[in-house]
C-alpha cells in the first residue's frame, strides 16, 4: 500500500503534505520517489521502451564509479532538466 509506506517512512511529509493532495497522481509521483529514496531500483513508466537488458545499463553506471556509495540515473529535458519517466539509483 503506498500510503501505508509513506505513513511509515515519511510520517511528518505524509501527515502535512501527501494526504493533502488533491489529485492521486500527486501521491503516485511522490511515492515514487519515497520508494525510490528507501529501497532504491528502477522505475520506468509503462509507455517507454528498451533497446538493451537493464543490465547492461547498470553495469555502465558503476564503471563510471566503482567507489561510489549512492549513484542515480535520469534522463534530462530541456523544460525541465529533469523527466520522470525512468529512474534508476541506489538506496539513500
Amino acid at each position: 500500500d503506498m500510503d501505508e509506506f509513506v505513513r511509515m517512512h515519511e510520517s511528518d511529509f505524509y501527515q502535512h503534505t501527501y494526504t493533502k493532495y488533491p489529485y492521486g497522481i500527486q501521491r503516485v509521483d511522490a511515492f515514487r520517489y519515497i520508494l525510490m529514496f528507501y529501497r532504491g531500483g528502477i522505475y520506468t513508466d509503462m509507455d517507454n521502451g528498451c533497446n538493451h537488458a537493464f543490465k547492461e545499463l547498470v553495469a555502465t553506471v558503476e564503471s563510471l564509479d566503482p567507489d561510489a556509495s549512492h549513484l542515480a540515473v535520469f534522463p534530462t529535458t530541456e523544460a525541465s532538466d529533469v523527466d520522470i519517466d525512468f529512474l534508476m539509483s541506489t538506496a539513500g
